[in-house]
């Protein structure tokens, strides 16, 4: 079978927003049990990875590098159905799917797309991130679009969580199926040693390294939460800690001055660095925390806990999903003066990781997360 995947963001091996990782997982795997497979994006360079052609749209020119922003020059506010035609019409010409016979798509905004097509749908962006991105009104028409299309027999929809899987099939009266996302834990192995990366990196030997491997958006991401707390930190551990930011994106350059500053104020050593291998930062790490506001899922958390690393993570539905059953995993509740008390405990009490339950890593089994796909594209192809 052809499947087409869509992605808006570029794709590169060393990403770092879930969705783009999430599509070389899936285009990885559909491979693995037999399927031809080509990846879109809407922009970044033409490239082969694991034997799967990606090709950028290159919707901007030049070969530049799409973002929200971008897209909201080309299609307006998506406060108008009129929006979600502008951007089909647009992806629509740059490329014919006549050849294949699925295609999976990572983007809401793509609704009116290949209506005539046997579409799914995978919903990366929960209400609050979409009302972050294109406000209130956008939503309330996003989901009336939703609606619409969930009556056409060719679409189905699916979202990571069972959270939120649930709660869009209360908002559009139709099921969202449940399919939590998966992890193949070999592409996160390093094998450089921690001594050796924190020498290249300009690390502390003995320091306790704090890793932030989400990006450093405000608003979602919330990394200032973490600079706060370690102002809060009892003074006997802070002296021994250090912190490492992996999710250095141009869009908030201007932020990372913001965090520098806010780290030198509390008196914490901060890199933020950006790694063309992921697996190095995980390395260095020794605890993790994701202080998020909002997941629709939680790409990092789950790689995170795959390794078995000491992760903090804010007390969210999707969050909690991903660390059932898992006993590295701890919580904070929303706001800097408790994570400095969670993270006080762990290092008060020297808390050290162990080993993933088979309960747990059977969960996210590559295998088990594709064959639910696969029962998606045969309900598909046989409606």
């Amino acid at each position: 079978m052809k499947i087409a995947i869509i992605s808006p963001w570029a794709i590169s091996k060393s990403a770092i927003g879930g969705t783009e990782r999430f599509t070389i997982d899936l285009a990885d795997q559909f491979r693995d049990i037999g399927h031809s497979v080509t990846v879109f994006t809407f922009s970044g360079k033409d490239q082969r990875i694991n034997n799967t052609d990606y090709i950028s749209l290159d919707i901007l020119g030049n070969g530049r590098i799409a973002n929200e922003y971008d897209i909201r020059e080309i299609a307006g506010d998506f406060s108008e159905e009129s929006s979600f035609c502008k951007i089909a019409e647009k992806i629509e010409g740059r490329i014919s799917l006549e050849e294949f016979d699925v295609i999976q798509i990572n983007s809401l905004l793509l609704l009116k797309a290949w209506t005539k097509k046997q579409r799914f749908f995978t919903i990366h962006t929960n209400p609050f991130e979409y009302k972050l991105d294109w406000g209130d009104t956008a939503f309330s028409v996003m989901i009336d679009a939703l609606k619409s299309q969930t009556i056409n027999h060719l679409t189905k929809i699916s979202a990571p969580s069972k959270h939120y899987a649930d709660y869009f099939s209360k908002l559009i009266d139709s099921t969202v199926i449940n399919i939590p996302h998966a992890i193949d834990v070999s592409r996160l192995i390093c094998t450089k040693n921690s001594q050796s990366l924190r020498s290249i990196y300009g690390l502390d030997q003995n320091k306790v390294t704090l890793l932030l491997p989400s990006r450093l958006e405000p608003n979602q991401k919330r990394p200032h939460i973490l600079f706060e707390a370690l102002g809060k930190i009892d003074p006997s551990f802070k002296n021994n800690l250090q912190v490492i930011s992996s999710g250095v994106d141009t869009q908030y350059v201007t932020y990372k001055t913001d965090l520098e500053q806010l780290a030198a104020k509390n008196n914490i050593p901060a890199r933020f660095v950006y790694f063309k291998d992921i697996a190095e930062a995980y390395r260095l790490a020794d605890i993790i925390i994701l202080p998020s506001a909002s997941e629709s899922f939680g790409y990092s958390a789950l790689e995170s806990l795959s390794l078995e690393k000491i992760t903090i993570l804010n007390n969210l539905p999707t969050f909690k999903e991903i660390a059932q059953d898992n006993p590295n995993a701890f919580f904070f509740n929303h706001t800097s003066t408790n994570l400095a008390k969670v993270i006080n405990s762990i290092l008060e009490h020297r808390v050290t990781s162990v080993s993933n339950s088979d309960l747990w890593i059977s969960r996210y089994e590559p295998k088990l997360w594709v064959n639910k796909y696969q029962e998606v594209i045969e309900s598909c192809i046989s409606t």
